[in-house]
């Protein structure tokens, strides 16, 4: 299903959205609006992410063994590669 979005632009925004669609990056004014929509939806969604991994290791850091092992393991991983 799909539902039409009304929305006013000034002059300037509206020359923006053109001129995407002349760069090639749109075909027309809904794709343009569509594809501004969807970019702002994902990155609001990953800032949340990010928001709640932050806050996710401040309650809960890592201890130096953690780390230690992390880099020993990577190591490992380097050293067994056939380069």
């Amino acid at each position: 299903m799909t539902v039409q979005l009304i929305a006013r632009v000034d002059d300037e925004l509206l020359m923006g959205v053109d001129s995407l669609i002349n760069l090639g990056l749109a075909a027309n004014r809904s794709e343009v609006v569509r594809i501004a929509l969807t970019e702002l939806i994902e990155r609001t969604h990953q800032a949340e992410v990010d928001r709640r991994l932050v806050a996710a290791y401040v309650a809960h850091p890592q201890a130096e063994a953690e780390v230690a092992r992390a880099q020993l393991a990577a190591m490992r991983m380097i050293t067994a590669e056939p380069w």
